[in-house]
């Protein structure tokens, strides 16, 4: 099949309907959002384009006609725009202190019109996406069923007994321990699943994983662990390991720039002791690397590439593979073009999740969190859908609140002392319970973190 050409207005107020009759002598397609084009007449649309305020995006059909393409394009438009006005309602909500939607409908003040209209305007959205997703279904088992009836090898579904069951969990794998007790008890890293760990900006992302990632490498003798870092340098990790590793305070406001110095013989005249324990993890560190039980990456791999790449090493590692780490979906990349950002996102959270799947491989995938004021707008699992469908591919969320950070960014001022509190919050976990609390202390010049106590949880202890 062949690729078919996008427009989709840069301005809301490009005239998509006042050039109809143009576009329709290049046999287009008004899909709702724009229109679609055989690709080609790719030259004379450029132009087109380039006059019109319009953005062209070239969409492959992967092996769908044209009324299946369309059909697919329109569910994930309709989607897209549900998941925003979901977000912008529910900043609303918080904004007024409104509790339900069902309040809102109640409502008969004025000041709450806007409020209905969006909840209006979403019922209505889900109502299509439902329908589409119904008509969706049905096509599909229509086309099943006609293809099964000229073709032999279709497997059609038998019974699955419970004995099937019982071989099934036999070959099924145990999560992984994050070797935190107070969080082990909370949660396990799910096989074949996406653990996510959400947070603000210089929340302690990556820090969580990187301890995390150590954590396991300890406790999984035979397994192997993979990082792939898509914001900092191999080398940067490299050297955070090795901070974590060392656990000695040389300068409490620029360690790990001593740490490198001394690398680089720069500080060669360290005390003894210091230079004892760096060389102690530089030998723990280099044994790790060498023997392949911990790869670090910074190539940017597309995620179909990277999806490969998962998929080979789970291939010759087989039951030592023990977790892949990403960090983070905002920086990941996509071949092909979309109409948004968000659109890219749910594709590359799809993509991620059947790699999981597939591979049967636990991953730990980081993601910004968005926006919002305090804790309790921050850390909830709507302010994840700006990343496509994550909360919804996800099996368990962490999100992570540093307040000590928050305090000192609210003074604009520096963040002072060395131990802060982490505070690790259970959002979502399918085979467990959620909105639950784990408080870990940061040591900031090591990077590192330790239990301490848990919180005492009962529903969203933690916005108390």
């Amino acid at each position: 099949m062949s690729t078919y050409c996008c427009f989709l207005p840069q301005d809301k107020k490009a005239p998509l309907k006042e050039a109809k009759k143009t576009w329709d002598k290049f046999e287009g397609h008004y899909i709702g959002i724009g229109y679609i084009f055989p690709e080609k007449h790719l030259n004379a649309l450029e132009e087109i384009c380039a006059k019109a305020k319009l953005t062209l995006v070239k969409l492959p059909m992967n092996g769908l006609n044209f009324e299946e393409f369309r059909d697919a394009y329109k569910l994930d438009f309709l989607k897209t725009r549900k998941s925003e006005l979901e977000t912008k309602l529910t900043a609303l909500m918080i904004k007024r202190d409104i509790a339900s939607r069902e309040d809102i409908l109640a409502s008969k003040s004025p000041a709450d019109k806007e409020l209905r209209f969006l909840v209006d305007e979403i019922d209505g959205l889900e109502n299509a996406v439902q329908r589409r997703e119904k008509a969706e279904i049905a096509r599909e088992t229509a086309s099943v069923s006609s293809t099964a009836q000229k073709s032999i090898g279709i497997p059609f579904p038998g019974p699955y007994t419970f004995r099937d069951l019982l071989h099934d969990l036999s070959q099924t794998k145990d999560g992984l321990q994050t070797g935190y007790p107070s969080l082990d008890e909370i949660i396990e890293i799910p096989q074949a699943a996406i653990t996510l760990i959400a947070g603000r900006p210089s929340h302690g992302k990556t820090i969580t994983k990187l301890n995390l990632l150590l954590q396991m490498v300890r406790r999984y003798e035979g397994m192997n662990f993979y990082f792939f870092s898509y914001e900092e340098s191999k080398s940067q990790i490299l050297l955070k390991l090795l901070n974590i590793l060392a656990a000695d305070v040389i300068d409490e406001h620029h360690n790990l720039s001593n740490i490198e110095g001394y690398l680089r013989g720069k500080h060669a005249g360290k005390h003894k002791s210091e230079k004892h324990k760096i060389e102690q993890a530089s030998n723990v560190l280099q044994a790790l690397t060498e023997s392949g039980r911990l790869v670090v990456s910074d190539h940017p791999y597309f995620v179909d590439d990277l999806s490969g790449v998962i998929a080979k090493l789970k291939e010759r590692d087989g039951d030592k593979m023990g977790a892949v780490f990403i960090d983070y979906i905002q920086k990941v990349k996509i071949k092909h073009k979309y109409p948004s950002r968000q659109l890219e996102l749910q594709k590359i959270s799809e993509s991620i999740l059947e790699t999981a799947l597939s591979s049967k491989v636990a991953i730990v995938l980081g993601a910004q969190l968005g926006r919002g004021t305090g804790k309790k707008e921050v850390l909830q699992l709507a302010n994840l859908r700006e990343a496509g469908d994550l909360e919804n591919d996800a099996a368990v969320v962490i999100g992570i609140w540093n307040q000590a950070k928050e305090d000192a960014d609210s003074k604009d001022e520096k963040l002072k002392g060395r131990k802060v509190d982490l505070e690790l919050m259970v959002l979502k976990n399918r085979k467990g319970v959620s909105n639950q609390s784990v408080l870990l202390e940061f040591d900031r010049p090591l990077s590192t973190l330790n239990e301490k106590s848990k919180l005492n949880s009962k529903r969203y202890p933690y916005y108390d």
